[in-house]
């Protein structure tokens, strides 16, 4: 309907433009920050931060004042080297900086050596609750390093925000791969016979909230 746009699409300004005149209108825009979320921005950082920077164009002030990083990442994809770099580079902007959509998964076909595709499905590496657990604890604590030592006056609120997206593996669109931190599992109730579900934390979990409180 719109044709390619590239990095200007009118309707995503049109859309920041609404939703702060909305805002303003109730004189909330000072309490509320609208976020431009999207997925793999650690592969597009400077695409990412040229949309925001087109959506504020022109205008009063910035009506775009966060960046969403939609995190559905792999023990193997992205290196922890490159999802620090993009977010550096978001926190350079001064914008907000969310993490949003974190799952973590193990044994899911990332592999484009030699060409190849990945199909991006569950695949047999050999990976383990523990090693999700080893990458789940080096990304939070570099998470929270970033945090700690950004530059405030150019970025003063900085990472507000993480959300998980899901509370277990079962009910995970990417089940197959284990990509959250706890597990369901099913017991029987030795007195009744009658069987029930509990949550159990996987190992990812400790390592998570380890690596938050350092």
């Amino acid at each position: 309907m719109y044709g390619d746009l590239g990095l200007k699409p009118t309707y995503v300004k049109a859309a920041f433009q609404y939703a702060y005149d909305e805002l303003k209108k109730k004189n909330i825009q000072d309490k509320v920050t609208l976020f431009y979320n999207d997925y793999d921005t650690y592969f597009s950082v400077e695409d990412e931060i040229a949309l925001v920077n087109y959506i504020n164009e022109g205008e009063e002030a910035k009506i775009c004042g966060g960046i969403g990083m939609q995190s559905h990442v792999d023990v193997s994809r992205p290196t922890l080297e490159e999802y620090g770099a993009a977010l550096d580079a978001f926190l350079a902007t001064g914008l907000e900086v969310q993490i949003t959509e974190l799952d973590i998964t193990i044994n899911f076909d990332t592999d484009d050596s030699n060409g190849r595709v990945p199909s991006y499905n569950y695949k047999n590496e050999g990976q383990t609750n523990e090693d999700q657990a080893a990458f789940t604890k080096d990304f939070m604590k570099m998470i929270v390093e970033k945090q700690k030592n950004r530059d405030k006056s150019v970025s003063p609120k900085g990472i507000t925000g993480i959300t998980i997206w899901g509370i277990h593996d079962g009910n995970s669109w990417r089940k197959d791969c284990k990509p959250l931190f706890f597990t369901r599992v099913r017991k029987k109730n030795p007195e009744t016979g009658k069987y029930y579900y509990v949550l159990e934390a996987k190992p990812s979990f400790d390592a998570l909230i380890a690596a938050a409180k350092e």
